[in-house]
């Protein structure tokens, strides 16, 4: 039987793009099983950013997911895949890249491992390239109900080239309410050849009718550790080295987002000619305080010296730090202090300098003092936001904290005063009640007492 014009063009368009490929370099799933990226299969004027290039070509490269991928590992094994999977997380995490290893793993036509596709076969050949049999739906732009009507309309025809239609419906919270009516039924009862992946980091903003009709996988946000290993990995494929303390400062300002930390590293790129890039070099990108400054100003804050405070606060500033920043810094050091009274342990990751500096510190903080700190940073954060003047904010904030530092516990006076209080007074006199006009001029004296370098200041009582 002689084929149509529409296959011909079909099958045309599929050679050209076979051979394309093959000029350009092997599939980009064989390039990561070497160790290979997907830019290093590309000419040098034509590179994607790292987000792009380092973007995993199999379940295996995913990196912190290994929950979800379990799943999916499984159900392709058993050829249990649902028909219609909702992945959902915060930004960065692999929700799209995971979708695309989804649609690609149930195409193939020989995946390796029974999981993984191959890349070689004439089903990774058509998805190499545009795939008219897959296809990606920006929902944030395409919220109304006649794009999800194009989506039911065309749900009865067959593939053209693969063995799976493959809806791939990104921030699939921002369709309309019409919209996700008008898909429930076809999302319920697709034909055998549909196949629908959501990815949303707002899934509580998608009706409980369409999440009870889906398989829902939740990603996590990646960890510094793991982060920072692979940014370690991605700058010696780069030809650049990266110092560890670096790569950890860079994870923790992704905050858990691979996406994000690997934008923050092609800034550093960019911004040095030089292969070495240094922990000061992405702390000056950052605008991140230098550390020992930063330790001194807490050492200044607990021996309450308020004027070296504030001077080595505006040095801090006069740099070019923020407000908001250094306040983050500050709030990040006490926490690190925090866990190290209660663990005795201080990130590896951390310089040696860095971490003996934090260990003398907590040494002469209690817990309680450090939680106290922590509380009057974190609302000093939320009046820093809305203030006129951050700056005058943050002074503001660093006189509170020499305050706190000093200032005794409830728990201490109260015991002190009841061991002083039992000390004093004679066995008759213990029992009786004493004058309301006395007992407040008693008490400060008591308190001068007890602590000669608290402020106490005695107030009148009408």
């Amino acid at each position: 039987m002689p084929e149509s014009p529409q296959e011909e063009t079909i099958e045309s368009a599929l050679g050209e793009s076979a051979q394309d490929k093959s000029t350009l370099g092997e599939s980009t799933a064989g390039a990561s099983s070497q160790g290979l990226s997907e830019q290093q299969t590309r000419p040098a004027s034509d590179r994607l950013v790292l987000a792009r290039a380092y973007r995993p070509l199999c379940f295996t490269d995913l990196l912190g997911q290994d929950h979800a991928r379990r799943v999916i590992e499984n159900a392709l094994r058993n050829n249990r895949l649902h028909h219609a999977i909702l992945l959902s997380g915060p930004r960065g995490v692999g929700k799209t890249t995971l979708a695309r290893l989804i649609s690609r793993a149930i195409n193939c036509k020989s995946r390796k491992s029974g999981i993984d596709p191959c890349g070689t076969c004439s089903s990774c050949e058509a998805m190499s390239g545009e795939s008219l049999d897959i296809v990606e739906i920006d929902a944030a732009s395409h919220t109304g109900v006649d794009g999800v009507r194009d989506i039911v309309d065309g749900a009865g025809y067959r593939p053209i080239v693969l063995r799976y239609r493959v809806y791939i419906i990104d921030e699939v919270h921002m369709l309309s309410r019409s919209a996700f009516n008008a898909l429930l039924k076809t999302l319920e009862e697709p034909p055998p050849h549909l196949r629908f992946l959501f990815a949303t980091t707002e899934p509580d903003k998608v009706p409980l009718t369409v999440l009870s009709r889906c398989l829902r996988l939740e990603l996590r946000r990646l960890d510094n550790a793991t982060l920072a290993s692979h940014y370690l990995d991605v700058s010696q494929r780069e030809g650049r080295v990266l110092e560890e303390a670096a790569a950890m400062v860079i994870a923790q300002a992704a905050e858990g987002s691979v996406r994000d930390g690997l934008s923050l590293l092609d800034c550093a790129f960019s911004e040095s000619d030089d292969k070495n890039i240094t922990l000061a070099q992405i702390r000056s990108m950052l605008l991140l305080s230098d550390g020992h400054a930063l330790y001194d100003l807490l050492d200044s804050i607990v021996e309450e010296d308020l004027a070296l405070s504030l001077s080595r606060l505006d040095s801090l500033l006069d740099k070019g730090g923020q407000p908001e920043v250094l306040l983050r810094e500050i709030m990040e050091r006490l926490h690190r202090l925090s866990r190290f009274k209660v663990s005795g342990a201080i990130e590896k990751s951390l310089e040696p300098s860095d971490r003996e500096r934090g260990a003398l510190l907590s040494e002469r903080l209690s817990l309680a003092t450090l939680s106290r700190m922590w509380q009057i940073s974190l609302r000093g954060y939320e009046e820093l936001r809305l203030a006129p003047d951050p700056r005058a904010s943050l002074d503001m904030l660093v006189v509170r904290l020499v305050c706190a530092a000093g200032m005794p516990l409830p728990s201490e006076v109260l015991s002190r005063l009841s061991r002083d209080n039992a000390s004093s007074q004679p066995d008759d006199e213990r029992g009786e009640e004493q004058d309301t006009s006395t007992s407040a001029s008693s008490l400060s004296s008591k308190l001068r007492a007890t602590f000669p370098n608290a402020k106490i200041e005695e107030q009148k009582i009408d």
